[in-house]
């Protein structure tokens, strides 16, 4: 069961490593178990004095609680943008990183005092990342629609190749934004990826997004970890995307 609450922040500041944070309103879903991830929208005057250009068309903030056995979406961004600066196919469609905080707590401290069996098992500590703000790849239609799935295809395909799996291909995952009236598809959200080099676990469930995942990891020997994710489930999964957004959309609305 997944809860989607709405809570308005208008301007509550926060501060994050030297800089102040000013909240709009969020988003946040709710679950028995899951990261938690909150997305509002946020102003920081440093950054926006600092990066002007890549500013410009505003800033989101993302908070979620992410498993400590995993290596941490701030790692792999940081190897998402050695990729993109080794191969300019790869740069522009990744998402721009403007402040990333990893905080010192975790659900495990709380399992503890409480002497609960177990507390270090699916540890979760709680990540800020902020982002420039992208719009959803569902409000395109026709060519653009397709142009854009195009671009996060390839950015995919590169990026696998360099040894940095997704693995959670979604509709909420593909994003875009325009550059002189022209629009870019960019891969986004990589909190469940995965790098080939890593010898860290891949945490405590099986990933993923329900209606979007390829059939074989939802049968029962994918859900119990039996088979290797590989690279045609992402594409899979990009084909249902592109299913899913012309059964669901029209005109960039919901039918």
């Amino acid at each position: 069961m997944l809860l989607v609450i709405k809570i308005s922040t208008s301007n509550c500041p926060r501060i994050c490593d030297g800089k102040t944070l000013r909240l709009k309103e969020r988003v946040t879903r709710f679950g028995l178990e899951g990261r938690g991830t909150t997305v509002m929208n946020v102003t920081c005057e440093a950054l926006e004095e600092e990066r002007p250009r890549e500013t410009k068309g505003g800033m989101v903030a993302k908070i979620y609680w992410g498993e400590e056995a995993r290596t941490s979406e701030v790692q792999i961004l940081k190897e998402v943008q050695e990729a993109a600066r080794k191969n300019k196919a790869i740069k522009g469609h990744v998402p721009v990183v403007f402040l990333e905080k990893r905080f010192a707590i975790s659900t495990s401290t709380v399992r503890k005092v409480l002497g609960l069996e177990d507390p270090d098992k699916g540890s979760r500590t709680l990540f800020l990342l902020v982002f420039k703000k992208l719009s959803p790849i569902q409000e395109l239609q026709g060519e653009e629609l397709l142009d854009a799935w195009r671009q996060c295809i390839l950015c995919h395909y590169l990026l696998w190749k360099a040894g940095i799996h997704h693995r959670d291909v979604s509709c909420g995952n593909l994003m875009y934004y325009r550059e002189e009236g022209k629009v870019v598809g960019v891969l986004n959200d990589y909190d469940l990826a995965s790098l080939a080099s890593s010898q860290t676990p891949l945490g405590n469930k099986r990933t993923g997004t329900m209606p979007f995942m390829a059939i074989e990891l939802l049968a029962t020997d994918g859900q119990d970890g039996k088979v290797e994710h590989l690279y045609r489930h992402d594409m899979e999964s990009f084909i249902w995307v592109f299913i899913w957004i012309y059964l669901q959309f029209k005109n960039g609305q919901r039918r």
